[in-house]
């Protein structure tokens, strides 16, 4: 018992002892820029920066951990500096945080991150997650999913799919498992049910860059920018994709144009080089990012938003220094037209906030990029989120009543469901489905002109096509190929002089397989060597044959 009362009591010395010592207790050293992450029924990942802001600390190696498996990170650790002073600057390191809402029923989940170091007081984070439905067992996420309606009969579902983790899940259309249910109804093949790439549909970009003095005070920021978008975005893109670039630098002046939407890459890069000496001139100043969107959005006017996919690419910081407009202004002037804004942070100074609210708010993505060197990187994420864009589409077979369209996509074991919010009553959206819909899109450079014509709608047993085309203009004419999302590239193709400039071209199903029944996508490039001002017809006749079907199918190509 007098060998037990002693242990105790050393103990108890032992105790009192370590204030007094100062060795064995732990020091406050970790600081957060957010002591909560509150995801809702966000799908996207949200960041939070860790730093040491105690001078006497030492270097610290800081592990990043958490009380819940579904709480996911980019790192398991990351090393901050001390700083010179209290008051900083503070050498400060992200962490991605990513909710794996596979593991989550329908409910509130809280959650905690801790932030630890050897010797320093553990920092910890509150995450706060809201799930509408049960997503237990379903590691694909279907995100920012868009539901579109249309004659004859049609449903289309454009949306991103991503994995447990946020990232990109890219696959062909044909590895996927795909079906769905007009409410208690199962749609069959008759309905032409199919997945297709988003590239399906017409792609517009319009990269914006930002050559205001915080950015252009950032040693190789402004090169790494645009390396990044000459030499890894552009060249990932489909042939058809029409990209535009904006740039801003200055408060007295409006964003500037630097090139109109083109398909032409090598005009895209050449227009880039040109930035800093023909429109900045070495005269940087404030930055106008809210005018500066509102500008880009007026970029897409004019054309129908349902055969599109609109995005802004936003290389920025994040610091508005000068703009008019608000934020929620230029966020409102996006959704009303249907643009998606992808935020790439890049600068020293990152207003993350900002930066995650337009990508959140638009359908868009916030992508960080600590230093100039992960630009590339980040334009990567960039590329592979937009392959990570689908369409599911099909032409419903009911005729009356309504009903709540479903459908259930799956990849390996991987599956998903997405139940639309709307329901769809078919005489809203009758149609002839025997009438074809087809349309052109223009694309320029400083000295060329081409023209896709590309499919909106595909009537059943189309194993030809035949086009009577006339122009005042010289062109050659070609296949948009498989690899390009071409529907018709492994078709053959003639053409035939009917007279001077009237050309009958006739398109063939090599094996007499039929155009997929209600699909989309390019089939042809006329391309013309010089450029074409808006006031020159570029046509004027392109018609298709219906003559050559035996029941009653036609084509019409919108504005002919």
């Amino acid at each position: 018992m007098m060998r037990h009362l002693r242990l105790a009591g050393l103990a108890v010395l032992a105790a009192a002892l370590l204030p007094m010592s100062g060795c064995f207790r732990p020091i406050e050293a970790i600081d957060v820029s957010n002591p909560t992450l509150d995801f809702a029924l966000n799908t996207r990942p949200l960041f939070i920066d860790v730093w040491n802001n105690n001078p006497d600390a030492g270097t610290l190696e800081i592990s990043v951990g958490s009380n819940r498996s579904w709480i996911l990170f980019d790192v398991n650790g990351v090393v901050s500096a001390p700083p010179n002073s209290t008051d900083g600057p503070f050498d400060k390191q992200s962490v991605r945080v990513t909710i794996d809402r596979t593991q989550l029923g329908k409910g509130d989940f809280t959650g905690r991150i801790d932030f630890t170091a050897r010797g320093v007081v553990t920092r910890s984070v509150d995450v706060l997650v809201k799930s509408n439905q049960d997503n237990s067992g379903v590691p694909l996420n279907i995100v920012n999913p868009k539901v579109t309606f249309s004659s004859p009969y049609l449903l289309d579902f454009n949306f991103a799919l991503r994995d447990a983790n946020g990232g990109a899940v890219v696959a062909e259309p044909a590895q996927f498992n795909l079906s769905a249910t007009e409410g208690d109804t199962a749609v069959t093949f008759e309905s032409g049910l199919q997945l297709q790439r988003a590239a399906s549909r017409q792609l517009l970009v319009e990269l914006v860059l930002d050559y205001s003095l915080t950015l252009q005070a950032v040693p190789g920021a402004i090169a790494a920018m645009e390396d990044a978008a000459k030499n890894v975005f552009l060249p990932a893109l489909n042939d058809d994709a029409l990209v535009g670039v904006t740039e801003f630098h200055v408060d007295d002046r409006d964003a500037q144009r630097v090139a109109e939407f083109t398909t032409d890459r090598d005009f895209l890069r050449a227009q880039i080089d040109t930035i800093q000496d023909d429109f900045v001139g070495g005269f940087a100043g404030f930055a106008r990012i809210y005018d500066t969107i509102i500008q880009a959005v007026t970029r897409f006017d004019g054309e129908d938003p349902d055969k599109e996919d609109r995005y802004i690419v936003l290389f920025t910081d994040g610091n508005d220094t000068s703009s008019v407009a608000s934020l929620n202004a230029a966020v409102g002037a996006a959704n009303a037209a249907g643009v998606s804004i992808y935020t790439v942070a890049v600068g020293q100074n990152i207003n993350e906030v900002t930066l995650i609210d337009i990508a959140t708010r638009t359908g868009g993505l916030y992508i960080p990029a600590n230093t100039s060197a992960q630009l590339a990187e980040s334009f990567q994420q960039v590329v592979n989120d937009l392959e990570a864009q689908y369409t599911v589409r099909w032409a419903s077979g009911q005729r009356s009543g309504e009903f709540t369209p479903r459908f259930t996509l799956g990849l390996n074991n991987a599956s998903t469901n997405y139940t639309s919010p709307d329901k769809f009553r078919p005489s809203s959206y009758a149609g002839d489905v025997r009438k074809g819909k087809l349309f052109l899109v223009q694309s320029d450079n400083t000295q060329t002109t081409t023209v896709f014509l590309r499919a909106q709608y595909v009537p059943r047993q189309i194993t030809q096509l035949v086009l009577n085309v006339s122009s005042p203009h010289n062109f050659v004419v070609s296949l948009v190929e498989k690899g390009q999302n071409g529907l018709i590239g492994d078709w053959s193709i003639a053409t035939r002089n009917v007279k001077a400039r009237d050309i009958r071209i006739t398109l063939t199903s090599t094996d007499d397989t039929p155009l997929p029944f209600a699909s989309l996508g390019p089939l042809l490039r006329f391309d013309f060597p010089v450029l074409l001002a808006p006031e020159d017809d570029i046509f004027t006749d392109i018609s298709v044959d219906n003559g050559i079907y035996t029941q009653g199918q036609t084509f019409e190509i919108d504005g002919f």
